[in-house]
């Protein structure tokens, strides 16, 4: 946010750098993170419904 001033030229230069700086994994995860919201919201539920289905599950055990 520092570095963008809202024009589209500085956009061009801007979005290819980001890129370079974030892991294939990190988008990968980012994009199956909104994939459950999209999928959730096509079932038609709401917010708060889509918010806990889309939750990560954790076990209640651990060693």
């Amino acid at each position: 946010r520092e570095l963008a001033d809202g024009t589209f030229p500085r956009a061009k230069i801007l979005v290819p750098e980001c890129l370079d700086k974030i892991s294939a994994l990190n988008i990968q995860r980012y994009f199956r993170y909104c994939e459950r919201y999209l999928d959730a919201y096509r079932r038609g539920l709401n917010l708060r419904q889509a918010a806990y289905a889309v939750k990560k599950y954790s076990s209640h055990r651990r060693i």
